[in-house]
């Protein structure tokens, strides 16, 4: 089994990701490294590589793992979550399980909703899929719910099948004061909490409900 959450700071473009943030004059003069061109897909690539080409190997070689795309996930937040996604799309044969959570489906124009899943008419991509987002994040808008239950609906179209190789949850609700302590949460960290589900605490409270479905007991 593998699995990791994937926090890249780039969005998708023809099947791969490259950054699209309109950096200033002032922003870009001040980093390291400059940021990717549309079209360039070598940072998603050589990330692709790391995970298939030296992490999953070195895991499997240090630790007792089932290796095989049955055994194998991808998991992340936001645009880890999307591109848990992608990297399950693109690379089936090992992955064979990907969760997204509050996925940012939104970026690049939607071009992964609407392009490399709408317009797809080839064989399904069989890999099991979590999807889930809240309804509230803190831009006020609602954690990309509409898009990620568009992305669902789009996998259904694919023959992807609820409960089979398919969940899609929506947590509805913000947790309340009484909850928040309950859990442990800080309480200095409750505001937040409670005007957004776009955060590491919401993920780390749906992650149990992802790694049940792609891992069920026996």
């Amino acid at each position: 089994m593998l699995a990791m959450a994937i926090q890249l700071s780039t969005v998708f473009s023809n099947d791969f990701v490259t950054a699209v943030y309109p950096y200033s004059a002032e922003e870009l003069g001040g980093l390291k490294r400059r940021p990717s061109v549309p079209g360039d897909d070598s940072r998603f690539e050589r990330y692709a590589r790391f995970l298939l080409e030296e992490l999953k190997p070195k895991i499997d070689r240090e630790y007792r793992t089932k290796r095989g795309r049955a055994n194998t996930a991808v998991m992340g937040s936001s645009m880890g979550g999307i591109c848990s996604i992608a990297l399950a799309w693109q690379h089936p044969e090992v992955f064979g399980k990907a969760a997204s959570l509050s996925g940012a489906f939104q970026v690049e124009k939607q071009h992964f909703l609407r392009t490399v899943l709408g317009k797809h008419a080839g064989k399904p991509k069989r890999f099991k899929a979590y999807i889930d987002s809240g309804v509230v994040d803190y831009s006020g808008g609602d954690d990309d719910c509409a898009l990620n239950r568009s992305v669902a609906v789009e996998l259904r179209r694919l023959r992807w099948k609820d409960g089979r190789d398919l969940l899609h949850y929506v947590d509805e609700h913000p947790l309340a004061e009484q909850e928040l302590e309950r859990l442990g949460l800080r309480r200095d960290k409750w505001a937040e909490a409670q005007t957004s589900q776009h955060n590491e605490f919401y993920w780390r409270v749906r992650a149990p409900k992802a790694l049940v479905f792609l891992f069920p007991v026996k």
